[in-house]
């Protein structure tokens, strides 16, 4: 059955009341701790704890690190000591020190490697794919449909329902990476907050189409996000 194919009308006030619960009622339904939601809370764990323990040995400043791995002061064996001045206002040093400052390596690793390439596709995923995926598994869509309001407006609820809890995931876990950060961590949060917020609205929308279109909308997500 086509969830989302319904006439374009609007609500009439009694039907308002049954959306309003319908979106609460599905806020609270996603309350119940599933399998995946647990593995998303686990590896976001795992991850605080290895941004805390980067954050408090090695630290976010890796300019020292590669500047010994690169070793582009080699040039001084041969030129003297003279050369130490041209080879630090070099374009390579120069760019060695605009990638290795603070934010720019949390930025590479945590926010767009870790976070936004693996973590909020998995965090999205695991309540989006559900809500209308639930109600398909249990049998209770047919039912679902059958009520006086317009499949939009079911969409529509579903969506709302679910959407509390993506932001809170993921917004909330991004800022508790920041927080394991430090420093370099608060400043980041303020900067990518807003694509963080926005990424969620986006993934949340696609995988929700995904558990309204698909019987495995969970597999299909996964292999959307990381294939």
């Amino acid at each position: 059955m086509d969830v989302l194919a319904s006439p374009s009308s609007e609500l009439p006030r009694s039907a308002w009341r049954s959306w309003c619960y319908l979106v609460v009622f599905s806020c609270r339904r996603l309350a119940r701790v599933r399998q995946m939601v647990g593995v998303s809370a686990g590896l976001l764990l795992i991850c605080i704890l290895l941004v805390l323990t980067f954050t408090t040995t090695s630290g976010w400043d890796r300019y020292n690190w590669r500047i010994e791995r690169s070793k582009p002061h080699l040039i001084e064996h041969l030129a003297g000591g003279s050369a130490h001045e041209m080879v630090d206002r070099s374009p390579l040093v120069a760019r060695y020190r605009q990638e290795t400052r603070p934010l720019a390596v949390f930025s590479r690793w945590v926010v767009f490697l870790l976070f936004l390439g693996f973590m909020l596709p998995l965090f999205t995923l695991s309540f989006a794919s559900g809500a209308l995926g639930q109600e398909r598994e249990s049998r209770s869509l047919v039912w679902l449909t059958t009520r006086p309001l317009p499949r939009w407006a079911l969409y529509l609820a579903k969506f709302l329902g679910v959407l509390p809890w993506c932001l809170l995931l993921s917004v909330g876990g991004f800022g508790l990476l920041c927080l394991a950060g430090g420093e370099t961590g608060r400043q980041a949060f303020p900067l990518y907050a807003p694509g963080i917020f926005a990424g969620t609205l986006c993934f949340t929308a696609i995988f929700h189409l995904f558990g309204a279109l698909m019987p495995k909308p969970a597999i299909v997500g996964l292999l959307y996000s990381f294939f």
